[in-house]
C-alpha cells in the first residue's frame, strides 16, 4: 500500500490556514502542502481544503475550515490568527456523484 496515501493532504494556497492548522494539532508537522492537485493526489486521502466537487468525489474525505469572513477580509492572505478568528467550525464532507450527463463539443 502506498502510504503516502494513507497521510492526509492539504490543498491551500494560503499560509496562514496552514500555520493554523500545525498550531491546533490537527495536522503532523510533516504533512504534504500543495497549491493545486488533481483526481490522482487526492484519491483514497483525507484532504483539508476546498476542492471543486469533480475532484472531492476521488478524496475519501473532505475537511473544509468553516470561515465567517467580512467583506474586507475575503480575497486576501489571512495570518493564522485572523484564520482563527473567522473560524466558526471545521466539516468533514464525503462527496458522492449520483448522476452525470455528457455533454458533446460543437
Amino acid at each position: 500500500m502506498d502510504t503516502k496515501k494513507t497521510h492526509p493532504l492539504v490543498v491551500t494556497r494560503h499560509q496562514g490556514l496552514v500555520d493554523f492548522l500545525r498550531e491546533e494539532n490537527l495536522l503532523p508537522e510533516e504533512v504534504e502542502v500543495v497549491s493545486h492537485a488533481g483526481p490522482d493526489m487526492v484519491r483514497g486521502r483525507v484532504v483539508w481544503g476546498v476542492l471543486p466537487l469533480h475532484l472531492a468525489i476521488h478524496a475519501d474525505k473532505v475537511v473544509c475550515v468553516d470561515l465567517d469572513l467580512p467583506p474586507e477580509a475575503r480575497g486576501k492572505d489571512l495570518t493564522s490568527d485572523e484564520v482563527r478568528k473567522y473560524c466558526r467550525s471545521i466539516s468533514t464532507y464525503r462527496v458522492e456523484m449520483v448522476d452525470r450527463k455528457e455533454v458533446k463539443s460543437k
